[in-house]
């Protein structure tokens, strides 16, 4: 059973600018959590656009939903791909007992 890509975290240098071009180009709304973070919204799937320098990915970050952990790790593994950030409930989950994993390809 696949599991969905639940959430999109997009790495950027320049919030304010990626905030103008995506709110012009496909009417995202953005809501701010400091200066460094904002979640979009009005997308096929919500995401957030991050400018931290300590956290922030060099590619776009997939956030995947799965009820069970060491099953999906075999699966990214046997894929070709890695586990960049490691599994942990998040808000969302811990309400539906879904824990969240972050994954990349290798390529």
């Amino acid at each position: 059973m696949p599991s969905p890509i639940v959430y999109l975290e997009l790495p950027t240098a320049n919030i304010a600018a990626d905030k103008a071009f995506y709110a012009g180009l496909f009417g995202w709304t953005f809501q701010d959590f400091g200066p460094e973070y904002a979640t979009f919204h009005g997308a096929a799937l919500e995401g957030g656009l991050n400018a931290t320098n300590d956290g922030r990915s060099k590619a776009p970050l997939p956030v995947i939903t799965t009820d069970d952990i060491a099953a999906m790790e075999r699966r990214v593994a046997e894929s070709g791909g890695r586990i960049t950030v490691q599994p942990s409930p998040s808000p969302a989950a811990a309400a539906s007992t879904l824990p969240t994993h972050r994954v990349t390809s290798s390529q």
